[in-house]
């Protein structure tokens, strides 16, 4: 697998709210079918309980509300437009992974990981709710757990590129691990961030970074043979003239 390239290291480095952006715009890109949508049969959408109506003009604009509010970052705001939505329907696929992500992005993973996993019910052959769902459970501590969610989500979705971008998604979670708060992050942080950057580099075995990462953080937790294997590992990864 080629490394990620120089061209990407925009991306990479990006911040998450980009992400979170990119996140409700595909969701509301869900909802936005080619004729109007309070046109549309509501028995259409994944999990319908109301087989045979329609999407009246009040739930498409209360999720339009939600999505709108949720990419200028009034993440507490968009989630009562969203949760609007699901008291309507408890299964709309869209307002659960928009609302999901909102919360994620106010620091509630537990909420944001109950989201995934419903939608996750709602259409298990989703890649997205899988991926999202590991990223709040390496927020959790749970690595194991957010391993098996990843290796789902990349079963699912097949393209190199979104392999690739999870990497990248699970290497910034391990960022903020180490730089979240004014104070200098513990072992037990440093531990809880071994685990997130070895996912990211098993997702993308050629990851530089990752490999870098490791090596810092197993600098920092005393374990010099592991951090020298890392150490080279990244030196071999890194494209030759750099």
């Amino acid at each position: 697998m080629a490394g990620i390239s120089g061209s990407a290291r925009g991306e990479r480095m990006a911040p998450i709210s980009r992400t979170h952006r990119r996140r409700v715009r595909v969701a509301f890109q869900a909802v936005l079918p080619s004729e109007r949508l309070d046109e549309r049969p509501f028995s259409s959408w994944p999990g319908n309980p109301c087989p045979g109506g329609t999407m009246s003009k009040l739930l498409f604009a209360a999720f339009n509300e939600g999505a709108k509010l949720s990419m200028t970052g009034d993440h507490e705001a968009a989630i009562s437009f969203f949760d609007k939505v699901l008291a309507v329907d408890a299964k709309h696929f869209p307002a659960l992974i928009a609302k999901g992500s909102s919360l994620a992005r106010l620091g509630r993973a537990q909420e944001a990981l109950r989201c995934f996993e419903r939608a996750i019910e709602v259409d298990p052959s989703a890649a997205d709710p899988h991926r999202d769902a590991a990223l709040c459970q390496l927020e959790l501590g749970e690595p194991e757990a957010a391993a098996e969610h990843m290796a789902r989500a990349i079963q699912l979705n097949g393209d190199p590129g979104y392999r690739e971008a999870s990497a990248i998604e699970v290497y910034e979670r391990g960022n903020a691990l180490l730089t979240r708060g004014p104070r200098r992050p513990d072992k037990a942080r440093y531990r809880q961030a071994r685990h997130t950057f070895e996912l990211a580099l098993e997702l993308a075995p050629a990851y530089v970074e990752a490999a870098k990462a490791l090596a810092d953080v197993w600098e920092h937790l005393g374990d010099t043979a592991q951090r020298d294997q890392y150490t080279q590992l990244a030196s071999r990864l890194r494209p030759k003239g750099a």
